[in-house]
């Protein structure tokens, strides 16, 4: 039995408590003597004039553990990143023609915007007649050897420009190309 100097306490010692005692006491001879328990959990019965000083990471743990006694759970969740897209907008179908781009990157941004599909495939006269393109645009494109949308595709601006097309043409060839991508 352990007991305080002026004999008045006792606290009994099972095998465990002798087991744990002289572990500490290989361990930490300074601080664990036969006089002086270790700072075990096996030994928290012993009131604290008892009991070895307790180290001040276990009295700063057993502090925080009394305060945080509250009756209200804390609940984490952890959502996957593909999960948490279903939670953003959608982008704008058009958001690459919205988008205010220097005039040199307008001219070099292809009819068909990486952000848009193509449509379903077309003959260089069946997509003309089918958006209502003028014959100036199926000559400038016939005599530059675009045969069909599976070419049309791939047309940049300022190619455009070179092959003699006006502004007005232009336009009117991305808004061919815009509706002929929402029909695929």
């Amino acid at each position: 039995m352990l007991h305080s100097a002026d004999n008045k306490e006792h606290f009994p010692l099972s095998h465990n408590h002798f087991q744990i005692w002289a572990a500490a006491m290989v361990k930490n001879p300074p601080l664990v003597t036969v006089n002086q328990p270790p700072n075990h959990c096996a030994f928290d019965g012993l009131h604290d004039d008892q009991m070895a000083v307790k180290s001040p990471l276990l009295q700063r743990h057993l502090a925080d553990r009394d305060k945080n006694t509250s009756s209200t759970p804390t609940i984490n969740f952890n959502i996957p990143p593909e999960l948490l897209g279903i939670l953003r907008p959608l982008a704008s179908k058009n958001a690459a023609n919205t988008i205010a781009l220097p005039c040199e990157d307008r001219e070099s941004m292809p009819l068909l915007p990486p952000t848009m599909q193509p449509g379903l495939d077309l003959t260089l006269i069946d997509f003309c007649t089918k958006f209502s393109l003028v014959n100036a645009i199926l000559t400038k494109l016939h005599n530059n050897g675009y045969t069909g949308t599976h070419t049309i595709k791939y047309i940049v601006v300022f190619e455009l420009k070179e092959m003699g097309f006006m502004n007005s043409e232009i336009a009117a060839m991305k808004d061919a190309v815009e509706q002929w991508s929402h029909q695929g």
